[in-house]
């Protein structure tokens, strides 16, 4: 099992960018294909989150999988609208990089799972919604819709934020909405990716994550293979996404 960091010099951001990875006996079997699970941190954290506050490195090291950990500043991994395009740079950019980089990572669909947490549950959506023909599964931990989140246009380093993520207008209707994202590939009869949603009863945006349940659930026929799990002891900490990933892993066993 190696742990890697990189700084990569992304073509698209302009801008050099961290990531770790975790990969499994590389050195050794080089022409295995192993599968690939990208983790997404949350809002204000960094590559090094699942490192540093989960189990990850352990899971990975005992099912034997590849770990991706982008670090995407406070972007939500989106194309910003008044910023870099961050949402390319982790759908588009860095997956032809580190295959590049690295032979053992799988480039079949169903071997690459993309999940997150908080904001990084978000993304993981938005990012496996965008590029369903990269990333065939969606592990959404504590994942609302940015549409349904209000926007005080303030002044305040919240509302400075948003306008640079997602400018002024309205979310809903957009490429930053999930539901939009959602609709879309259905109209056009592309290759769905099979969601997987989890939320602790104590979050405190578990009203937004039902929003997002009820989303996919009121779909004819789940076409997203959509499953939802929910935590009735826990809330919007690190031990949550430590049992929502471990659960993640076992409801599709990888490895």
């Amino acid at each position: 099992m190696s742990f890697i960091e990189l700084m990569l010099d992304s073509e698209t951001l302009q801008l050099t960018m961290d990531v770790s990875l975790v990969i499994p006996g590389w050195e050794h079997h080089r022409t295995h294909k192993y599968k690939v699970v990208w983790l997404y941190h949350g809002g204000y954290g960094d590559h090094l989150d699942w490192v540093n506050h989960t189990n990850a490195v352990r899971l990975a090291e005992e099912r034997g999988i590849i770990l991706v950990m982008p670090g995407v500043h406070n972007s939500c991994y989106v194309d910003m609208a008044n910023g870099p395009a961050y949402g390319t740079w982790v759908g588009v950019e860095l997956p032809r990089l580190l295959r590049k980089m690295f032979t053992v990572f799988s480039e079949d669909r169903e071997d690459n799972y993309v999940c997150g947490f908080s904001n990084g549950g978000y993304g993981c959506l938005k990012i496996g919604l965008t590029y369903p023909e990269t990333f065939g599964h969606i592990g959404a931990f504590a994942a609302g819709d940015q549409e349904d989140n209000p926007f005080p246009d303030d002044g305040g380093d919240w509302s400075r934020n948003r306008i640079a993520m997602f400018g002024t207008g309205e979310i809903q209707g957009t490429e930053y909405s999930l539901k939009h994202c959602a609709r879309k590939l259905l109209q056009e009869e592309r290759t769905l990716p099979q969601v997987y949603h989890a939320c602790g009863r104590f979050d405190p945006w578990h009203d937004k994550n039902q929003l997002v349940r009820h989303f996919f659930q009121k779909i004819e026929g789940n076409p997203f293979g959509y499953h939802y799990r929910e935590y009735e002891d826990m809330g919007h900490t690190y031990a949550f996404i430590d049992r929502a990933l471990q659960d993640f892993l076992e409801f599709h066993q990888i490895g």
